[in-house]
């Protein structure tokens, strides 16, 4: 039976959670104490079910905005943990000091708008563990990560409601590993790894098997409707560029070891 702050997060939180309980394994292998700053807190749902299920001691419940942190707050104290989750007023990391968290999850945002939070993150040291969750612009985010001294130690795909969002573990190595990211063997491998996730890709992620089969049906599709139209000069390019991504989506399913349909 779920405990009532369970009932609170969707299983795509709760899938968030259990990425920042892997974090925490790898720092309790170190120390004793595994903290975690919740960045954009909203309600304090996530900070809560961290501390009240023994995932983090700590959490320091951050947010841009006022309203969400009073209302994170109120949560904090009804379930009487105000001695283990302190509210923050901050825009990303600005207030955070650094070695004051082990980790930081961030979700339910825009991919850019994660990217603008940690181009302004001064207070990550080397070890800094992230987990991110993404709404969109995946590659983005993960050319990023790679690009800045990030290793992408695992990431996971769920299906919630019918939408498809992905979860990602990495860890920054300091600023003089700027290639930490990066364990592709060409150029094509890398840019493939990053547009679907690498993690994903060496694991045969099943959830990953069925979007990359559906996005096959529906560009086939695409190309059996444009079939139909006229053969413009930009349509002819928007052709070439639909059929690349189809060899591209089915070269994949074959790597990962099944047939596209």
């Amino acid at each position: 039976m779920k405990s009532s702050i369970e009932t609170r997060l969707s299983d795509r939180m709760l899938a968030v959670a259990g990425m920042v309980g892997s974090c925490g394994l790898s720092v309790m292998k170190e120390k004793n104490t595994f903290s975690v700053a919740d960045i954009g807190c909203d309600h304090a749902f996530i900070s809560i079910y961290l501390v009240e299920k023994g995932i983090a001691d700590r959490v320091i419940a951050m947010d841009v905005n006022e309203g969400p942190l009073l209302s994170a707050g109120e949560n904090i104290r009804k379930y009487g943990l105000a001695d283990r989750i302190v509210t923050r007023l901050s825009n990303g990391f600005e207030k955070l000091l650094p070695g004051e968290t082990d980790a930081a999850v961030i979700a339910g945002m825009g991919g850019y708008l994660i990217l603008d939070i940690l181009k302004n993150a001064a207070c990550l040291t080397k070890g800094y563990k992230l987990v991110l969750s993404p709404q969109s612009d995946l590659f983005e985010v993960r050319k990023y990560l790679v690009k800045n001294s990030f290793f992408i130690r695992d990431e996971e795909l769920i299906k919630d409601s019918g939408k498809y969002y992905n979860i990602i573990y990495a860890e920054f190595m300091g600023e003089d590993d700027m290639a930490a990211g990066t364990d592709a063997v060409d150029i094509k491998s890398d840019l493939l790894r990053l547009k679907y996730g690498g993690c994903l890709i060496d694991k045969k992620h099943p959830v990953l098997m069925e979007y990359l089969s559906l996005r096959v049906e529906a560009v086939k599709k695409i190309i059996s409707e444009m079939d139909k139209k006229g053969s413009s000069d930009g349509a002819k390019k928007r052709r070439s560029e639909i059929e690349e991504e189809l060899h591209e989506l089915t070269e994949l399913l074959k790597v990962m070891g099944t047939e596209s349909w």
